[in-house]
């Protein structure tokens, strides 16, 4: 692992040390998991955005694409 340096106001960092888990774990572990749930919540936000792109409002509703479909159209036919 590689050390790096963060600065934390007194309050703050106060009133991380008064949580118990971070008594527990420490400093360094939490702060490792904090930053990991924040990676992992920006990359479900990209691929929402992508999605969003895609599929945005500029493209059809799916009835629309469907329209003059039938059930029999979509049944599987015997062989």
């Amino acid at each position: 692992m590689k050390a790096v340096q963060i600065n934390f106001s007194e309050d703050l960092l106060a009133r991380l040390d008064a949580d118990e888990i971070v008594r527990e774990l420490g400093r360094s572990e939490v702060v490792r998991r904090m930053v990991e749930g924040y990676l992992r919540r920006r990359e479900s936000q990209r691929i929402d955005e992508s999605l969003i792109r895609g599929y945005g409002p500029e493209f059809p509703p799916i009835e629309e694409e469907l329209e003059g479909w039938t059930e029999a159209a979509a049944a599987w036919r015997e062989p």
